[in-house]
């Protein structure tokens, strides 16, 4: 939405010949029409080269000498028709609001009007702008949208519950195979897959720092690096039985799984440290995963309830709850198994305290 675009994917064709944009965007459209992962797709209301009608009014020079008038005073008359000419203000408010006189909207849309537009001459007098010129309606460029300088045309995509980074490397592949760009054109992909991309580059920079720093948290309060691994091995079996419950419920990647995964690993992480903990000051690990079997059973069931109704939430912002709510709720449960059956047999096997 920052870049002008609410669509899943926004699809940016650059080039110079707007000719050539238009039927590149448009051969683009007609090859995703057919893919059936897209919901719809068209090229952006705003910014995408386009045609309109226009009305051409076309100088006739010798006319305009003829009449003693210059191309100044003819386009002057027009523009102060069509646009309107500013001839004083109303105060409802402290601001000013300006009253601009012109021709009647529908009289604007009439070519019979704009061919008796008045030109005025400067001893007096008038005569119809059609003696002065050719006016006719035609279909030419409307808009022309530019970046950096740039001339582009864009195409919004809206996707069915697909990966967006899939889709734009098939996508991409299925443009390159079909040989739709010229020498000098090139494509840019926006939209929320831009905000995926980027997101990914800074959750891929922080969360390993934040690791580094949990890990070493948990020597200095265990003093024992095996031990660090110990709990650090319900992890990975709770992100894979997120992955498991995204597949099931065909839920893709997105920015909001690996906000999931971030919220699951340090729900992993709790259950073991609370679970080793208390072996180590119990000095026995069945009794120790007795007396906090019930606690850690209770914050997994609580949590997981607590997602539900995000996970099965339609409506706005379901987009993004659903697959965060799905993953936790996922990973919960296999790291919950994993802390109670794993972490008691890797502390029998490499811990000397026990």
């Amino acid at each position: 939405m920052l870049e002008g675009s609410r669509a899943d994917i926004s699809l940016k064709v650059f080039g110079e010949d707007l000719n050539n944009l238009m039927k590149i965007t448009e051969q683009i459209v007609a090859m995703l029409q057919k893919n059936k992962n897209v919901k719809q797709v068209e090229g952006d209301f705003i910014y995408s080269v386009r045609k309109g009608p226009i009305v051409d009014v076309i100088p006739n020079y010798t006319q305009i000498a003829k009449h003693q008038v210059t191309i100044a005073d003819v386009s002057g008359d027009v523009k102060n028709s069509m646009g309107g000419i500013n001839v004083g203000n109303l105060y409802f408010s402290e601001f000013p609001i300006p009253v601009v006189v012109h021709i009647s909207e529908y009289a604007r849309n009439n070519l019979d009007t704009i061919h008796n537009i008045q030109i005025g001459l400067a001893d007096g007098g008038s005569f119809p702008l059609s003696m002065v010129s050719d006016i006719k309606d035609s279909e030419g460029i409307i808009s022309i949208p530019r970046l950096f300088g740039k001339r582009y045309s864009s195409i919004s995509i809206y996707l069915n519950n697909t990966d967006y980074a899939n889709f734009v490397h098939s996508t991409k592949k299925q443009i390159e195979e079909s040989k739709i760009l010229p020498n000098g054109y090139y494509l840019e992909w926006g939209g929320r897959f831009n905000n995926l991309v980027n997101a990914k580059k800074q959750i891929f920079a922080d969360v390993p720092i934040i690791l580094l720093v949990i890990i070493f948290l948990l020597y200095r309060m265990f003093k024992n690096i095996k031990e660090v691994a110990i709990v650090f091995s319900s992890v990975p079996f709770g992100i894979s039985g997120g992955v498991i419950l995204l597949f099931v419920c065909n839920i893709p990647i997105t920015i909001s799984v690996y906000i999931g995964f971030i919220a699951l690993i340090g729900i992993s992480l709790l259950n073991s440290i609370i679970l080793l903990d208390t072996i180590n000051k119990t000095h026995d690990i069945k009794e120790g995963c007795k007396s906090r079997l019930r606690p850690i059973l209770m914050t997994a069931l609580v949590a997981s309830f607590g997602f539900i109704p995000m996970a099965f939430g339609h409506g706005i912002g379901a987009e993004v709850q659903q697959p965060i709510a799905i993953t936790v709720i996922g990973g919960i449960i296999s790291s919950t198994i994993a802390t109670l059956v794993l972490v008691p047999v890797l502390l029998r096997v490499f811990s000397k305290k026990i």
